[in-house]
């Protein structure tokens, strides 16, 4: 899904719930052999619960990091905001990811 460039997050239960990451080094084996050091790619999770306790949170496994906001809301009436979230998958070194949040 990460390399898809799309995830959507509905956790269901009422409550908020953590999507970690794959490992850096099941990233580096997904991606084609020509993927090196610096290069990047897009990914974007949306959160379709409409239930507002459903926060989802993005979290890094071994040798992925999150940097920036990894929370994202619900998509109910009363937290229409930040319910989608944009991420520069940048590769920092071998078996290693940064996410960084742009938007």
């Amino acid at each position: 899904q990460v390399i898809g460039g799309l995830c959507s997050a509905n956790q269901g239960a009422a409550g908020a719930a953590s999507y970690t990451l794959p490992t850096g080094t099941a990233l580096a084996a997904a991606l084609p052999a020509a993927f090196t050091t610096s290069d990047s790619f897009y990914f974007r999770i949306v959160n379709i619960s409409t239930n507002a306790a459903e926060i989802a949170t993005l979290v890094g496994d071994t040798g992925t990091t999150v940097v920036g906001n990894a929370t994202l809301a619900a998509n109910n009436a009363t937290t229409t905001a930040n319910t989608i979230g944009t991420w520069l998958v940048r590769m920092t070194g071998a078996n290693a990811f940064s996410f960084y949040r742009v938007g």
